[in-house]
């Protein structure tokens, strides 16, 4: 029953995301659903060459290098790290430096 709904979870999150979006308008969270939905589709098994998971890889890529605010930047971070490329290192090692950077006297993070 595990299977099959991690299953149809991830045939939803493919259908949903075979073109991810770069533009997110007034969407005050970003890229972020998108890099869960990414995250949910890779620890259901779905191959880092699947089209979904291609889509959003371009799109975290792309979008990433922008991110400023603390949830979409830390679930772009997260995302990349799990995707594993190599190349994506630099962009992971940004944010994670801005997420530093953001980082208060009491050891905490505030929305931007």
């Amino acid at each position: 029953d595990i299977d099959a709904a991690k299953k149809k979870g991830a045939d939803w999150l493919r259908a949903k995301y075979k073109s991810a979006p770069t533009n997110f308008g007034g969407d005050s969270n970003g890229p972020g659903p998108m890099c869960m939905a990414g995250l949910a589709m890779l620890e259901a098994g779905v191959p880092g060459d699947d089209p979904a998971v291609k889509a959003v890889t371009a799109a975290i890529r792309e979008v990433g290098w922008t991110q400023t605010r603390t949830y979409p930047a830390s679930l772009c971070l997260l995302y990349l790290d799990r995707y594993g490329d190599p190349a994506d290192v630099p962009l992971i090692q940004l944010l994670g430096l801005r997420l530093l950077m953001g980082q208060t006297s009491n050891g905490g993070w505030g929305y931007d």
